[in-house]
C-alpha cells in the first residue's frame, strides 16, 4: 500500500482510543513505518553520480513492505523476509497480492480518507494537528462549515 494509505490507517487507528495530540501523532507515524524502507531513495538520489553510489532503495524497498497490496506493476509478488538482515530463510509470499495501483488500494485509501475527514469533523482534531494547532483548527472549522451538523425537527 502507498505511504498515504499507511498514514491514513495510522490516523484512523489513533482515533479509536482517547489519546492526546502527541500520542495520536505517534500512532499515526507508526502507521507509516512499513514504508520507512522507501527513505533509501534519498541517499540513492544524492549519491547517484558519486564514485560509490548507494543502492539502498533498490536493495531494500519492499523487503520490509506489506504483504497484502504491494505487488509490482510487472506482476512480481514481493516477498516479506521477516528475518532480514540475518536470513532470507523465512519469507512470506501471497500470490493473491494485488498490484500497488490496483482498485482495492484505491478503495481502501478512499475509505480511510473519508473516515479520517469524518473523525476530524466529529472529534475536532485532524492530521494537521501534528504540525500546527492553528492549521488543525482552521481545517476542522472548514470541514464543519462545509458540512454543518443537521438538526432534525419534528
Amino acid at each position: 500500500m502507498s505511504p498515504v494509505t499507511h498514514f491514513l490507517t495510522g490516523r484512523v487507528l489513533a482515533n479509536t482510543a482517547s489519546l492526546g495530540r502527541r500520542d495520536r501523532a505517534l500512532v499515526t507515524l507508526a502507521g507509516v513505518i512499513p514504508d520507512v524502507d522507501g527513505l533509501g531513495a534519498i541517499p540513492d538520489f544524492l549519491t547517484r553520480h558519486s564514485a560509490h553510489p548507494l543502492d539502498w532503495f533498490a536493495t531494500y524497498h519492499h523487503l520490509l513492505e506489506d504483504l497484502l497490496g504491494a505487488r509490482g506493476p510487472d506482476g512480481y509478488s514481493w516477498p516479506v523476509p521477516y528475518l532480514m538482515p540475518f536470513s532470507r530463510a523465512w519469507e512470506l509470499i501471497w500470490h493473491g497480492q494485488w498490484a500497488l495501483n490496483a482498485w482495492p488500494n484505491f478503495v481502501v485509501t478512499a475509505a480511510l480518507l473519508i473516515e479520517t475527514l469524518y473523525l476530524a469533523w466529529l472529534r475536532g482534531f485532524s492530521p494537521p494537528e501534528m504540525v500546527s494547532s492553528r492549521a488543525d483548527t482552521a481545517f476542522v472549522e472548514t470541514l464543519r462549515r462545509w458540512f454543518p451538523r443537521r438538526t432534525i425537527t419534528v
